[in-house]
């Protein structure tokens, strides 16, 4: 979701009535039971009540506790994308934080030191 999308969420779930909110059959209904929706359609009775389950679980509080989570993680990846750069390791073939420094020059060292490490503790490991 783009910042955009999470902020008008966000207005949107302040908005709303406060929770907790509850499914009473085919109705969503405050902790006080004035009800909030209906979600009588044209559909089945349980897909109905299934309905109407969802938009409770989908309350203000969990929304925004759920926005406050995904906004935490952007904000760790972005530190982490900029402090612990995800490179392809050659030695292990798989995408990872590695310990590669940053060259300018026209080649990369075969190793970083996690790699190093791993390729020394198979070596011993084939010796024994």
């Amino acid at each position: 979701m783009t910042d955009e999308q999470l902020d008008s969420l966000e207005a949107v779930a302040r908005n709303a009535t406060p929770g907790p909110w509850n499914a009473v059959g085919q109705c969503v209904a405050d902790s006080d039971r004035y009800v909030l929706a209906n979600c009588n359609t044209n559909f089945s009775k349980g897909q109905v009540v299934s309905n109407a389950a969802y938009i409770a679980a989908a309350n203000p509080a969990a929304v925004l506790e759920l926005i406050a989570m995904v906004r935490s993680l952007q904000n760790e990846r972005d530190y982490l994308a900029e402090h612990r750069p995800v490179r392809y390791c050659p030695t292990l073939q798989k995408w990872e934080t590695c310990d590669l420094p940053n060259f300018d020059g026209p080649y990369l060292p075969l190793q970083c030191f996690k790699c190093w490490k791993e390729s020394a503790r198979e070596a011993v490991c084939q010796t024994n």
